[in-house]
């Protein structure tokens, strides 16, 4: 009886070489010393769905080749698995052994809850090996349903996260933080930031009426989205004057503390590089607070329990009891 196919190491180091060489798939079989019909052999196990994968990953624009949506999801597995692939045929002794659980988070995160986490966690599992990867939030989803990463730390609502990962997921709640406006102490910004009463969380409007240079979250992250419809709302969103948009809560807190405007952050972000800023809570009743979650993949065959190894399981309660402890 014939073997099944599988997705063999040449086939997975020639999508890297491919991706490597801008899609150029002559100069990838020269790099591979493979004739054209065998490349257009292995392009066909990524172009066409059926078969080995359930859809493609893959595209031809023109004279090259790109990734396909699902292909730029599955890409940094597979990237891994040549690495250890290589790793191993070049000194077995040096790959690491034992488990190893794999988290993605943010930068904020991962110099507050999750090195609290990571020492709960050795306290009970020092011999456990553990990865921390701080990547965009949208990038966590997608490594985590690809199998980088065994948990991902995500700022998007539950629906969304569902939508970008495309595969069955389980979701938690960690931390729901209100946000704050942050603007340098010794700027303009700061000072007219400062002439709003502390004791008073501000509305659309009056943040609307200082006029400031605005640095807020990327377009699409959660955060960005409901502080868009809470000016929305109050009709000033036209009028703002947007300077950055960007994601990573310490980027936008380091332009505030150079002067250039006033940020839109989380507090926990704020309470961090707090000493020469001035931070003013924004109205929750405005603009909803900044919820981070927990996602795990969902175990195949049921209905919410993750596929988490005990090793895993025992990671994402530290975490739980890091962001209860903050």
């Amino acid at each position: 009886m014939p073997r099944p196919p599988s997705l063999s190491v040449e086939l997975l180091r020639t999508l890297v070489a491919l991706v490597r060489n801008g899609g150029d798939a002559t100069v990838t079989a020269r790099e591979l010393r493979i004739n054209q019909p065998s490349m257009s052999k292995r392009l066909r196990v990524f172009q066409h769905p059926g078969g080995m994968l359930p859809r493609a990953w893959v595209e031809r624009h023109g004279h090259t080749w790109k990734l396909t949506t699902d292909g730029e999801r599955a890409f940094p597995a597979v990237q891994e698995i040549i690495r250890r692939y290589r790793q191993l045929l070049s000194d077995p002794a040096s790959a690491p052994a034992g488990p190893l659980v794999a988290l993605g988070c943010g930068q904020t995160a991962v110099a507050g809850r999750v090195k609290n986490a990571l020492g709960l966690f050795r306290k009970e599992h020092p011999g456990v090996r553990v990865r921390i990867r701080t990547l965009r939030s949208r990038q966590r989803i997608e490594e985590l349903v690809a199998g980088g990463l065994d948990l991902a730390e995500v700022s998007q609502d539950e629906p969304t996260t569902r939508q970008i990962a495309r595969r069955p997921v389980v979701i938690w709640p960690l931390v729901t933080e209100p946000l704050v406006v942050v603007a340098a102490t010794k700027s303009p910004w700061g000072a007219a930031l400062a002439k709003l009463p502390d004791d008073t969380p501000v509305k659309p409007k009056p943040l609307a009426k200082l006029a400031a240079p605005m640095l807020v979250p990327e377009p699409g992250a959660a955060p960005r989205r409901g502080f868009d419809r809470a000016m929305a709302r109050a009709g000033v969103l036209d009028g703002l004057n947007i300077e950055l948009e960007t994601g990573g809560w310490s980027v936008l807190v380091g332009y505030a503390r150079d002067g250039h405007g006033i940020a839109v952050v989380s507090r926990a972000a704020a309470a961090e590089a707090k000493p020469g800023l001035v931070v003013r809570e924004l109205d929750p009743s405005a603009f909803p607070p900044s919820e981070t979650r927990l996602v795990a993949r969902r175990k195949v065959g049921s209905k919410e329990e993750a596929d988490l190894s005990p090793d895993g399981e025992a990671f994402r309660l530290a975490l739980i009891a890091a962001a209860g402890a903050g």
